[in-house]
C-alpha cells in the first residue's frame, strides 16, 4: 500500500527522525511514501527525508503539482489557500497516483511501534476505520481538538446535501479506498455547486483562457471550504450507503493509539504496542504542537524496546 506524508520545513526534521526511520523498521509492505510539500519548502524538506537514508521508495512532490487549482485560484488574485486546508485537499488529490486499491495518510508526529503489513490492515477489500460516536471524546484526538466539533459534521453535509454523520471519523493515520475518493470526485463534479463569488468569477476566467481550472472537483472544494477531508470522506460513503463496502470498524487491530497531545501527559508516557484493552496499536503519536522537543522524544522512544 502506498502512503502519502505532508511536509512543511518545520515539519521535515521530526518525521525524518522518527516517522521515516520507524516505517523502515516495521511496515513491510509500504509501497511510494508520497512526500507533498509546499514549493518553497521543497529543497529542505527532500534534503531532510533524504538525510534520514531509510531505503524507503520516496516520490517528491509540490502540493501545487498534486491540486494545479491552487495555482490558477492565486493568480485570479482570490486569498491564498492556508497551509491546513491545502493538506486536506491534498490528500484526497493523491488518488490520482496511487496504483492499488487503499492508500494510508501520515503525519510528522507519528511512528510506527510493532511489525505489521496490509494484511493487518485490509481483510477481504475493507480496510481499518473507526467510528467513533458524537459526544464521546474519540480516543485519537486531544481534547482540544477542532474535529470534535458538530459543526465540522454539518459543513461536510452541507456540501453533500445530506443529514450529518453522528460520529466523528478517526483522523491521520487513515486508510481512504481509491475508489470511494474517485466516486466521492465524480459526484462532486457533477453536484457540488459553490455559491461563492470568487468561484463564479474564476469559473468565467478559466474558460477565457482555454482552461478547465476550478470547475473541477478540487476546485469546487477550494470553492466550498471550510470543510474536513474525513467527514467529507465519511459522510460520503456512509449517506451512499457503500462505508461497508470499503471498510470494517476495528476489533484487535488500531492505526493508531498511545498519545500525547500536551506536555503534561508526556510526563508519564512511554511508547506502547497495545492499548488498556489489549488491542494491538500500529502506531503512537507525540503532538509535534506541543512543543515537546525532538531531542526528549528521542529519548523517551530509546527507553522502551519495540
Amino acid at each position: 500500500m502506498d502512503a502519502v506524508l505532508l511536509l512543511t520545513a518545520d515539519s521535515s526534521r521530526r518525521a525524518a527522525a522518527f516517522l521515516l526511520p520507524s516505517l523502515r523498521r516495521h511496515y513491510r509492505d509500504l509501497g511510494a511514501l508520497w512526500v507533498v510539500s509546499p514549493r518553497r519548502d521543497g529543497a529542505i524538506v527532500r534534503a531532510e527525508v533524504e538525510g534520514a537514508k531509510t531505503g524507503l521508495r520516496l516520490c517528491f512532490l509540490a502540493d501545487e503539482e498534486v491540486v494545479p487549482e491552487l495555482i490558477l485560484h492565486e493568480r485570479l488574485g482570490f486569498p491564498r489557500v492556508g497551509g491546513w486546508y491545502r493538506q486536506q485537499l491534498v490528500k484526497l488529490a493523491i488518488v490520482d497516483r496511487i496504483a492499488g486499491d487503499f492508500y494510508l495518510t501520515l503525519d510528522d508526529d507519528m511512528f510506527a511501534v510493532t511489525d505489521f503489513g496490509d494484511a493487518d490492515c485490509i481483510a477481504a477489500g475493507r480496510a481499518l476505520r473507526s467510528q467513533d460516536r458524537v459526544g464521546h471524546r474519540t480516543r485519537n484526538l486531544p481534547p482540544d481538538s477542532p474535529e470534535n466539533l458538530d459543526g465540522w459534521l454539518t459543513w461536510s453535509a452541507g456540501i453533500l446535501h445530506c443529514a450529518p454523520l453522528d460520529y466523528q471519523p478517526d483522523v491521520t493515520p487513515s486508510i481512504l479506498a481509491c475508489a470511494a475518493v474517485r466516486h466521492l470526485a465524480a459526484w462532486l463534479e457533477a453536484h457540488a455547486q459553490p455559491a461563492a463569488r470568487r468561484w463564479l468569477i474564476s469559473a468565467i476566467a478559466s474558460r477565457l483562457i482555454g482552461a478547465r481550472g476550478l470547475r473541477s472537483w478540487r476546485g469546487r472544494l477550494l470553492a466550498l471550504l471550510p470543510w474536513t477531508e474525513y467527514t467529507l470522506y465519511d459522510t460520503f460513503l456512509v449517506r451512499h450507503g457503500d462505508f461497508a463496502a470499503y471498510h470494517r470498524e476495528p476489533t484487535d487491530t488500531l492505526l493508531l493509539g498511545n498519545a500525547a497531545w500536551q506536555v503534561p501527559q508526556f510526563a508519564g508516557w512511554r511508547p506502547r504496542a497495545t492499548d488498556d484493552d489489549g488491542r494491538r496499536l500500529l502506531f503512537n503519536l507525540v503532538a509535534s504542537r506541543s512543543g515537546i522537543p525532538i531531542e526528549d522524544v528521542a529519548a523517551r522512544l530509546k527507553s522502551v524496546q519495540l
